[in-house]
């Protein structure tokens, strides 16, 4: 299956009944409160996020990227290869925001492996969240990402760090 924006919204989101919107366009990205749901993985499906540590780094850089852009995060899942971020821009600074995020992540995991090169897959993918109920079903759909892949149960989902 393609890692694409449609296989994605309908494959794997529509099970969570949410209302995505569509891809975003950049005349949506640039504006206020804008919700979203941000996909990313890594080059040639590279396990990116093995260690714990490069979850950890990454979560720090989420963070700093949520504080310097203003955003409001509403759920985040790092798993071995890809992430997913559910998040409004009030500043509608999503794609600075995420070009600093991914470009500096990147630049510390390559420094701290003494690697270059390209790091994600792609530009990240990003879709536009209907206001009303859908959020909330989308940040289900993110926090359940580890139980549908295997790595946790449900039962034990709550002492899983990176949802």
């Amino acid at each position: 299956m393609n890692w694409g924006l449609r296989a994605l919204a309908v494959a794997d989101l529509e099970s969570c009944n949410a209302r995505i919107l569509t891809a975003c366009p950049t005349s949506f990205v640039s504006n206020p409160l804008v919700r979203s749901i941000i996909i990313n993985r890594g080059n040639y499906r590279r396990w990116i996020f093995e260690e714990s540590g490069a979850k950890a780094a990454f979560e720090t850089c989420l963070f700093e990227a949520c504080k310097r852009c203003e955003w409001l995060l509403h759920a985040f899942v790092i798993m071995g290869n890809h992430f997913h971020l559910a998040l409004e821009t009030p500043r509608g600074n999503l794609v600075t925001g995420m070009q600093w995020l991914e470009s500096t992540y990147a630049n510390r995991f390559n420094r701290f492996r003494d690697e270059w090169g390209h790091l994600f897959q792609s530009r990240y993918k990003a879709l536009l969240v209907e206001p009303g109920d859908a959020l909330g079903q989308l940040c289900s759909y993110i926090d359940l990402n580890p139980v549908r892949a295997g790595i946790v149960s449900v039962e034990r989902l709550r002492d899983h760090r990176y949802v």
